[in-house]
């Protein structure tokens, strides 16, 4: 790791990373349903998965870099590759959607796998152990799905408008996300420090 300085890791890193990926979740959502309400029937169908995929990485992302930043270098790239694994992911599932049926859970276990691997770049020069984001983000995003399934199931949501009710769901989701990953983002920096300190003695 190269930090910008001598940081001293804590928890309170956990509680902003977990609320900055909730609220970026939300807020993705958000402006993705806002966006599509702008295009014709025939373009929101084929454009609604990338628009709301890329935005939800590009929101998720510039909130977490705010996080992020404090605590390494290069961190401005953690932006582009959330960003970038959110279309990838949209166009993924717009094509795979028309091809084939698949389960949602498994789903957003690929959701974790595409976002961590391309967020994993980022901290691959950085932080020892960052190997272990990829399976984190995957997780991160099955826990989420199966949350608000239950949630779901058990009534809790219901009486909710179904756009106010899926920016509650991807807020939860991120939040979720954001618990699995923070705890780990916490254990790496910690990891990262404690070698920087024993090497600079």
């Amino acid at each position: 790791m190269t930090p910008k300085r001598r940081i001293s890791v804590n928890w309170l890193i956990w509680l902003q990373w977990a609320f900055a990926s909730g609220f970026g979740g939300a807020l993705g959502f958000t402006l993705a349903d806002t966006i599509l309400d702008t295009f014709g029937e025939a373009l929101r169908s084929a454009m609604a998965e990338l628009v709301i995929f890329g935005l939800l990485g590009a929101t998720m992302g510039i909130l977490q870099w705010l996080v992020l930043r404090k605590h390494l270098s290069q961190a401005g790239w953690w932006v582009a590759a959330s960003a970038g694994a959110g279309m990838l992911i949209g166009i993924g599932a717009a094509y795979f959607s028309n091809q084939v049926e698949v389960n949602v859970v498994i789903g957003y276990a690929l959701v974790g796998v595409i976002l961590g691997m391309l967020q994993w770049l980022v901290l691959r020069g950085q932080i020892s152990w960052s190997a272990l984001w990829i399976i984190a983000s995957s997780l991160g995003w099955t826990l989420a799905v199966l949350e608000v399934q239950s949630l779901d199931q058990l009534g809790l949501m219901r009486g909710l408008s179904e756009t106010l009710g899926i920016i509650l769901a991807f807020g939860m989701a991120g939040t979720m996300v954001g618990i699995v990953t923070g705890g780990l983002l916490v254990w790496l920096l910690w990891q990262s420090s404690r070698r920087a300190a024993i090497a600079a003695v």
